[in-house]
């Protein structure tokens, strides 16, 4: 498999990347607020900058996210989009694609992109699979996309795209309770195949930084594990949002974590929490419950 050289990380520790999600969507199970309005997205922008973010991840699927984030102005950043799942209806996948990602690049103002994944990665495993490879190298070799990649809800999923000729960048959910990417391997196997590692999720949609008083009732069937997660959080004197982080952090594999700011107050706290030591959560904290560490899966009613 070929691959882009994995950029040298300028210290040992993933770098925060802003997710977007909320910028056009009401997003997150602890997100009391809704979407983010434009003056908030300005600040958060502003002081992300600041601090030395400077990778953006969205999706044309993210709402109106695309348009916020070229009006407020994002040509001095590394953005990442997604590409939706394909239509079933379509004929022309080399016209949609492109397509797509023209309007995508109309909305953000921009004139190419960091990387492009697809949201819904097993379209490359499909009946339009072959042209839909040849579309996106066809992007890149143009240099309308730097990099190209999947953003996957499982490692599991890895086991057959990993063969194609065009993984340069994975996002992966990784967090304090899914761990599914280091258990199974392929955080160390894309490490050293030089492949980008983006982590999402890292609060699990915001229910790892509710206090018990806050958690939706349905959580309740896994009350073991957070009265676990209470209790060593707790104990190292962090909070909830420096605990998150600092283990994610703990993997050097990992070069981007993606996390969603909800307002300036929030985005500051992030960004102070990346002053704690990074520190691995015990492993006892960790489950490969798809009904939990899934958001997709909540059954929330």
């Amino acid at each position: 498999m070929k691959q882009s050289v994995k950029p040298q990380k300028s210290n040992l520790m993933a770098e925060i990347a802003l997710g977007t999600a909320q910028f056009g969507l009401s997003y997150g199970i602890a997100n009391r607020t809704g979407k983010i309005d434009l003056e908030t997205g300005r600040e958060i922008f502003a002081l992300a900058k600041q601090h030395g973010v400077h990778t953006l991840d969205t999706a044309i699927a993210y709402g109106d996210a695309e348009s916020v984030l070229g009006n407020i102005g994002c040509s001095s950043w590394d953005v990442v989009t997604k590409l939706p799942p394909v239509p079933t209806d379509i004929a022309d996948i080399s016209s949609w694609v492109k397509t797509e990602v023209k309007m995508s690049l109309a909305r953000l103002k921009l004139p190419s992109l960091y990387a492009l994944l697809l949201h819904h990665p097993s379209d490359l495993l499909g009946a339009h699979s072959e042209n839909l490879l040849e579309s996106l190298l066809d992007l890149k070799a143009r240099g309308v996309v730097a990099k190209l990649g999947v953003s996957i809800y499982s490692a599991d999923e890895l086991n057959q795209l990993f063969t194609l000729p065009m993984i340069d960048v994975v996002q992966a959910p990784m967090n304090i309770i899914d761990r599914n990417l280091m258990n199974s391997g392929w955080l160390t196997k894309l490490d050293q195949h030089d492949v980008e590692i983006h982590t999402r999720s890292t609060f699990l949609q915001g229910a790892l930084v509710m206090s018990p008083a806050e958690r939706p009732s349905w959580l309740a069937q896994w009350a073991p594990i957070f009265r676990e997660w209470d209790t060593w959080v707790a104990d190292t004197g962090m909070s909830r949002i420096e605990a998150c982080l600092a283990h994610v952090r703990s993997y050097p594999e990992i070069d981007r974590i993606v996390v969603g700011m909800d307002s300036k107050d929030q985005t500051m706290e992030i960004l102070e929490a990346l002053e704690t030591t990074p520190l691995r959560a015990p492993e006892s904290l960790s489950s490969d419950d798809e009904q939990l560490i899934n958001p997709s899966k909540w059954v929330t009613t």
